[in-house]
């Protein structure tokens, strides 16, 4: 899937215990990521 905004990746439907890949050339782009994800936004 291209997740060309946030909300793509939001409405992924990706349940707990799946794994998913994240790839970007942008580097601050991928952290933020990493950020929202280790935040754990469901708990």
């Amino acid at each position: 899937m291209d997740a060309g905004s946030a909300l793509m990746i939001m409405t992924l439907g990706a349940g707990n215990g799946d794994q998913v890949t994240v790839e970007s050339d942008d580097e601050a782009a991928l952290s933020t990521v990493a950020d929202l994800v280790a935040k754990d936004l469901d708990a």
